[in-house]
This record gives structure tokens, sequence and C-alpha cells, in this order.
């Protein structure tokens, strides 16, 4: 008896597969000590982004956002048109700013950081303490027509024999 063999059919895909190459879009930014031009990445932003929420909510120095950027080299400028053009730094700067702004106002209202400097920049960390400023300067505008003087005429008062009269040389 002869024995059964069969063929493994093989499929040959006519697809075409096309690999693409990854794009790595590498820039330079000046370092704000040296001088020297640095590169960046996509990724290097995406790392920024992690760093600078982590050192706001671990780092209890953390009282300005602006203590992180210029410890990195990074020039103010440069960091908020970095914002501008990716989506998710400028999400960690904002979160990081709110968290900045907490540790401010409840340091201020425990006594350990002074209530006057923090009450005046509080609106560069919170939206709301910006729009209650927002609203006091409002009610301030107001109000400002109650602020011109006033004449008051009153009558002489007179003299009773229920309070003693007050001698000059007393």
């Amino acid at each position: 008896m002869k024995k059964k063999t069969t063929v493994v059919k093989r499929v040959d895909s006519n697809t075409a597969i096309e690999v693409l190459p990854i794009k790595v879009l590498w820039f330079d930014y000046q370092c704000i000590y040296t001088g020297l031009m640095k590169p960046m990445n996509e990724a290097g932003i995406n790392r920024l982004a992690d760093e600078v929420t982590d050192w706001a909510r671990n780092n209890v120095d953390a009282l300005k956002l602006s203590q992180f950027y210029l410890h990195k080299g990074i020039s103010r400028k440069v960091w908020f048109e970095w914002c501008d053009r990716w989506p998710r730094l400028q999400q960690a700067t904002d979160a990081a700013k709110e968290m900045i702004g907490n540790r401010r106002e409840i340091g201020a209202l425990k006594h350990e950081l002074n209530y006057g400097p923090v009450s005046f920049t509080m609106p560069f960390y919170d939206p709301e303490w910006k729009d209650e400023s927002v609203r006091r300067a409002a009610l301030k505008d107001v109000n400002s027509e109650a602020k011109s003087s006033i004449s008051v005429t009153m009558y002489p008062i007179p003299n009773s024999n229920l309070v003693p009269e007050k001698k000059s040389d007393e």
C-alpha cells in the first residue's frame, strides 16, 4: 500500500509591507549657564514633562516653577515656547503650577511662609486666586465714589448739667 503524502502549500503574500523610517526631530536650545547649544527632541520634552510634575509633587522646596527650568539651564522664553508646541508639556506645567500654588497657600495659612508676598503672587499659580483678585479689584472700582470727601455739618452740642465742663488746664 502506498503512503499518502500531503504537500504543504505555501501562501506567498503579495502584500507589500512598507517600513517607514522613524523620524526623530532634533533641535537645539542654548543653555543659559554655558551658552552652548544642547540637543533636544520630543522624547526629551516628554521626559521634562514627567520630571516637572514629579519635582513639584515631591520637592518641598518647590515654590516657583522657574526654579525647575532654570536649574535645567532652560530660559523662560524657550520653556514657554516648548509649552506652546507640545501640549503634554503645557499640561505638566499647569499641573506643577497648581501643586506649587497649593504648597504656597497652605504654607501661608500655617504661617510657614510670609502671607504678604505669597498672597500677592498667588494669582500666577491658582486661577481661583486670580478670579478673586479681579473680583475684589472690581469692587474697589465700584466704591471709588464712596471714597470722595463728604462734608458733615453739625450743630454745637449744648452744655448739660449731667456732664461737667472740662477745665482748660486738665
